[in-house]
């Protein structure tokens, strides 16, 4: 989304796949761990080769591609032996799983009981207005509910840096309102209304050029 910065999750279970070489089986198909190393740093990267100009049209070339599955890991060409390709699942094991946990979220619900959840933070960039971004977010995420966020999954609000923004905003502008008011009403119990009038002027000039 435009004016977000950095996307974290804390809790999240994250897919891993493990490549246990075998080393035995490296030296059957005489591959080199160094071999083996570029190889596999070869694959999965893109880089861009450069663009192709035509009908006033410019489009953009790319070479390589992700890795989008980790079954794509073990057809991997790491090498060759006797003439043939050698592949990944060949000189190695594949395994998938996730890695163990380092980090766990509880959700301590309002009719009590604690239930297991993922802590999803969205930071804004700099200069951005902190309570767009926040109402932003949370309507996407409100679009995202039964698409990509499962029915059974419920979706709470811990902190929001936004609506605290907002409220301390209106807060100080109350603040600054009373004040103004409080300084008008002495200045013309004292002095009188034209005095009032200049110094109440001058007040709300002087704090609407701060505020902007």
């Amino acid at each position: 989304m435009p004016g977000t910065r950095n996307v974290a999750t804390i809790g999240a279970v994250q897919s891993t796949v493990s490549v246990l070489l075998s080393p035995a089986r490296l030296s059957a198909h005489g591959i080199a761990l160094d071999e083996l190393r570029r190889a596999l740093q070869a694959h999965s990267q893109v880089v861009h080769a450069g663009a192709i100009v035509a009908d006033d049209r410019a489009i953009a070339v790319q070479a390589g591609d992700y890795l989008a599955r980790p079954e794509e890991l073990g057809d991997l060409v790491v090498g060759m032996h006797a003439g043939r390709p050698v592949y990944l699942q060949a000189v190695a094991d594949i395994e998938y799983g996730a890695p163990e946990s380092t980090h766990y979220v509880s959700y301590a619900q309002a009719g009590g009981g604690i239930a297991p959840a993922v802590t999803l933070e969205v930071a804004k960039k700099p200069g951005e207005n902190a309570v767009e971004i926040a109402d932003a977010v949370l309507e996407r995420v409100a679009q995202l509910q039964g698409v990509l966020i499962p029915a059974g999954v419920d979706v709470h609000v811990t902190r929001n840096y936004g609506a605290t923004a907002n409220e301390k905003a209106n807060k100080l502008i109350q603040k600054l309102v009373f004040a103004s008011l409080s300084v008008i009403v002495l200045v013309a119990l004292t002095m009188g209304r034209r005095e009032a009038f200049v110094v109440g002027a001058a007040v709300v000039l002087t704090l609407a050029a701060t505020l902007f």
